[in-house]
Formats: structure tokens, C-alpha cells, sequence
């Protein structure tokens, strides 16, 4: 809830159209909670306006309109902190969680391919087999989705390489917002028996103590 609230404020603050407002016959406007939900609620589950519309009493043209104008905001507004470039604190700070989890020395995913068994046998040419056809054609091995960093080989498939527009402030937003929600839910001080309490304390406050428990 922190974090939406954090958005929420951003948004309203940053574009005007996320702000409540009456129309000239006095009727008041849509909520910025009501918008910024049902945009959250569009990107979590990859759904089409009209299938929130009812939920958040909007139409399904306002729906796009605001899931639009809420990606370009949450990048202009979130990106500069969100997709800056590691500091060196960031990195000690990475290297130290990573040691204390037995992954030395990683920084990020591109090690998967020097340490994985997996992709030993694939560079070996050696791979379970795998057999499906797409567009008339027959494939006998499967594929992983990678992004730009890893090598050129057949069994990576990189999805979208230089997306542009609209759908670059989709995914830009996602990562932004999946980058805060890693931020805030961070507590590098609790433990195991710290985590499970919550958990269970957020179940006894959804479902009452009886069904929690018996969970």
C-alpha cells in the first residue's frame, strides 16, 4: 500500500489529468486512485479495458487512456531514481547479499551461463529434445527468453530488442515499478521468523483468526 500511495501522489502531482475534477454541469470526475488502479491492475495481469471497466466504474476507452498517461508519467516521474546506474555502495551492498547466499562474485544473470550445468550441455550441443512447430515450421530443440546481453545463439530468443513508443513505456514502467516494490519490501535485518509472522498476520487480518489458522 506504501508504495501505491507513493505513486498515486506522483502521478497527481506530476499531470494534471490524474487530478478530480467536475465537468461543466457540476458531476464529479474519476478518482486518481480509481485510475491509477485500474492501470496497476491492467499491467499486473494483462488484461484489456473492458475487462476493468465494471470494477472501477470507468469506460473502456478511459481505461486505455489512463493506463497511457500513467506508464509515461511513472517513467518521467520515477525513472531518474529507478533506472539510474549502480553505485559503488549499491554494489558492495549486492556482492555482500550475494556472498551471504553463496553466489560470490555475481552480478548479474549473464554469470547463469558460466556456472549452469544447462547451458554447458547447449554448448556442447547436447539438449533434451524438444519438438513443436510454429508458422509451418518444425523445431527440435527449445528455446530460452534472454535479453541483449546474452550471446547470439539459436536457443536464446530475444523478444523484443528496441521497443519503441508506447510499449517501451509500458515495460520501462513495469521495471520501474518493480524496482520500487523490491525497495520497499527490502528488510535485509529480519528473519525467517520475522517474515512468517507477518505472513500469518496478514492472513488473520484477510481471512480472521480461525481460517488463518487453519492454514
Amino acid at each position: 500500500m506504501h508504495v501505491f500511495n507513493r505513486i498515486q501522489e506522483g502521478v497527481v502531482v506530476h499531470d494534471p489529468y490524474f487530478e478530480c475534477k467536475t465537468d461543466a454541469l457540476g458531476k464529479l470526475g474519476f478518482f486518481s486512485y480509481q485510475k491509477c488502479t485500474e492501470a496497476i491492475r491492467m499491467l499486473a495481469y494483462g488484461i484489456p479495458g473492458d475487462l476493468v471497466d465494471e470494477y472501477v466504474r470507468m469506460s473502456e476507452s478511459t481505461c486505455l487512456l489512463s493506463l497511457y498517461k500513467f506508464c509515461k508519467v511513472v517513467v518521467a516521474v520515477f525513472g531518474p531514481e529507478y533506472l539510474r546506474q549502480p553505485t559503488a555502495a549499491d554494489i558492495k551492498r549486492l556482492l555482500a547479499t550475494n556472498a551471504a547466499r553463496d553466489f560470490p562474485d555475481s552480478h548479474n544473470d549473464i554469470n547463469v551461463l558460466q556456472r549452469s550445468p544447462v547451458f554447458a550441455r547447449l554448448a556442447e550441443g547436447h539438449s533434451l529434445p524438444v519438438n513443436f512447430e510454429i508458422n509451418g515450421h518444425q523445431y527440435n530443440k527449445g528455446y530460452y527468453l534472454a535479453d541483449g546481453i546474452y550471446p547470439q545463439w539459436s536457443t536464446f530468443v530475444k523478444t523484443i530488442s528496441n521497443s519503441q513508443g508506447k510499449l517501451w513505456e509500458v515495460m520501462t514502467a513495469c521495471v520501474i515499478m518493480h524496482n520500487m516494490i523490491v525497495e520497499d519490501e527490502r528488510d535485509e535485518g529480519s528473519s525467517t521468523k520475522d517474515l512468517i509472522f507477518k505472513v500469518k498476520m496478514a492472513m488473520t487480518d484477510r481471512m480472521g483468526p480461525k481460517d488463518a489458522i487453519a492454514r
